[in-house]
């Protein structure tokens, strides 16, 4: 009897979480930001099972964090991709036609 199960990207969705300014980890990276907020990208992450099937919410760093621990122990793994960009304000476009 096999496990069938199936894992799927609902949603994705961005927020703006205001950083405490002592943070670490607001001292890099992005510096188009001026309001000191670091958008953040939010997965919908659908399980389902043939038992039962639910939802998980995590965050980008939470894959990016997860391909960093998984490519170290397993060879040959995709790149996790960026995050989707959903910056409106800005006039640089990533179109690759």
């Amino acid at each position: 009897m096999s496990e069938d199960f199936s894992v799927t990207i609902a949603a994705s969705g961005r927020y703006d979480h205001h950083q405490d300014p002592s943070s670490p980890s607001s001292a890099g990276g992005s510096n188009n930001s001026s309001s000191g907020s670091t958008p953040h990208v939010i997965h919908a992450v659908n399980v389902t099972q043939p038992v039962q099937s639910w939802t998980v919410l995590r965050d980008h760093v939470d894959f990016i964090t997860m391909d960093v621990a998984l490519s170290s122990a397993i060879s040959g793994l995709p790149n996790c991709p960026n995050h989707p960009s959903f910056d409106t304000n800005h006039h640089h476009h990533h179109s690759h036609h």
